[in-house]
């Protein structure tokens, strides 16, 4: 690969990693996971998205800090 090239491949890895946080960074928050798991499992549809966020979902998510998988 040339320089010019390299640089490109380069950018391009870092903007997907900004994306990456940035998607993370949404998704660590209560009430977007609230509104995902009352869109999506049935066992919370009548839960309020306030019961869901402070009850339900214990703790603060962590992100970036587990690793999926050994």
């Amino acid at each position: 690969m040339d320089e010019e090239m390299m640089q490109d491949v380069k950018e391009q890895l870092a903007g997907a990693l900004d994306y990456d946080q940035a998607a993370k960074g949404v998704l660590s928050q209560k009430m977007v996971l609230a509104y995902i798991l009352k869109r999506t499992v049935p066992e919370f549809e009548s839960a309020s998205l306030d019961d869901i966020a402070n009850i339900y979902i214990e703790g603060k998510p962590e992100v970036s800090t587990v690793p999926v998988s050994n």
